[in-house]
């Protein structure tokens, strides 16, 4: 029974904590203390029932956790870092994988996969434009990689948060799902983005997946923009989980109706497109819903506007129920026209020190004419009046804001000592062995002693 208590006492005394990313073994000085004194306690109040037999086993214990206890108190915790990444980047494009699964079936076109027994795989990703040009985002330059080499390409759903086509715009963000067929048995081990330019590959995560987490609220999208082509104007944004007229519904459960009354004018010198497929909306997880087919009255048609004209129409989207709506976009290859606009914070110049004015100097006085000579002494001309130097005070400089804050080295991890007052309590237990020795021993001999009496 006493066994059974030790062993619960001293595995609640060690604990392995969980901390992101990694696994910590703590052992601390105070649990130290604790199991010297508990294995004291034990040996001292089992004395009167120790043996010659266990003795020796007694202090091979005792000695396998002394050595124990010492090591683990004299060293750092370990930790343990993972091997796997979700994130990946080069010069032009950074790749996060948010989250990834598989399905037998989606709930939109094309619902099964082509082949007999594959099943669906898809990829939430992240692309951020890290570069200094627009980027083109096709999801046809997605790949799945399994642990024989194999590539899975990504196949074309009418999935409502797929990965949209797009020219992405230094500095910008989108995020979208991406779908594949792959064979149940495959063992996918990393995510490929492959187009011209850049080989990015993602290894496959093995920790909690990392959602984006959405925005508070909605920002108004009402409002102009435009560029040297086109002209935005948004007049009204709303949404309603059904519409008057076909198709009615939404095709995905949870989704709703949403739609934009906007005019478009052609400010150009040549003629624009106004294809509805060029408008989107971004929520706050950065997913693009691209425009629906909607059979309004007054949707905008399509057309090739002249120079100075202006036509007006709504254009209709299906969103998630709780999708937080923070810009509308127009993208047709030649123009990228956000409402609100997207501004790019820059950098405020470092202000110029105000000049210190100079001191003028006095002009020189010219000498008088020189007198005739004469045995009279020579007269000294006037001196030359220099300005004293007045010391000026420069303007303190405001800090530089490109030069790097002073970051201190990091140091590294050092092993912490081994504390002396655990040597001291180290000898609690030595010297309880003795003493049960001695009591062994002299009980020995007064049994001996008895007998002989």
């Amino acid at each position: 029974m006493r066994k059974k208590h030790l062993s619960k006492r001293l595995a609640g005394l060690i604990s392995a904590e969980s901390v992101p990313n990694s696994s910590v073994l703590t052992f601390n000085k105070d649990a130290s203390k604790e199991i010297y004194l508990y294995v004291y306690i034990v040996i001292f109040e089992e004395v009167g029932v120790l043996r010659k037999k266990a003795l020796p086993f007694v202090l091979l214990l005792f000695t396998f956790l002394l050595t124990f206890i010492l090591i683990i108190s004299s060293v750092a915790p370990l930790t343990i870092s993972p091997s796997i990444a979700d994130i990946n980047s080069d010069s032009r494009l950074q790749v996060q994988v948010n989250s990834y699964g598989y399905a037998a079936s989606i709930p939109h076109y094309p619902y099964n996969p082509d082949i007999t027994g594959y099943v669906w795989a898809w990829v939430d990703i992240s692309i951020t434009n890290i570069g200094s040009t627009s980027i083109s985002i096709n999801s046809l330059y997605a790949y799945l990689k399994d642990n024989q080499n194999y590539l899975y390409e990504s196949e074309v759903t009418l999935a409502p948060l797929s990965l949209k086509l797009q020219d992405l715009p230094p500095s910008q963000m989108t995020r979208g799902e991406v779908y594949f067929e792959v064979p149940p048995e495959a063992q996918i081990t990393s995510f490929l983005w492959a187009d011209l330019y850049s080989y990015i590959l993602v290894p496959k995560s093995t920790s909690t997946p990392q959602i984006l987490p959405p925005t508070g609220s909605s920002s108004s999208i009402i409002g102009v923009n435009s560029d040297n082509r086109i002209q935005i104007q948004v007049y009204d944004f709303k949404s309603t989980p059904t519409i008057a007229y076909y198709p009615y519904s939404t095709d995905t459960t949870g989704y709703v109706w949403a739609w934009v009354d906007l005019a478009i004018t052609n400010v150009g010198l040549t003629k624009v497109s106004t294809n509805s497929l060029y408008a989107h909306l971004k929520d706050g997880q950065n997913y693009l819903y691209e425009s629906d087919i909607a059979l309004s009255p007054i949707r905008l048609q399509l057309l090739e506007l002249p120079p100075n004209e202006t036509i007006r129409g709504e254009i209709y989207f299906q969103i998630l129920s709780t999708a937080k709506i923070v810009t509308f976009s127009w993208n047709d290859y030649y123009s990228n026209i956000v409402i609100p606009p997207v501004v790019t914070p820059t950098p405020t110049p470092a202000p110029t020190p105000t000049p210190v004015p100079t001191l003028t100097p006095k002009p020189t006085p010219e000498p008088p004419p020189s007198p005739a000579p004469s045995p009279t002494p020579i007269q000294t001309p006037d001196r030359t009046i220099f300005p004293t130097a007045t010391p000026t005070t420069s303007p303190t400089q405001p800090p530089s804001l490109t030069s790097p804050p002073t970051v201190p080295p990091t140091s590294l991890p050092t092993a912490t000592p081994i504390f002396p007052e655990l040597l001291l309590i180290a000898m609690i237990p030595a010297l309880a062995l003795i003493i049960a020795g001695i009591i062994l021993i002299r009980k020995k001999k007064f049994a001996h002693n008895k007998q002989l009496l």
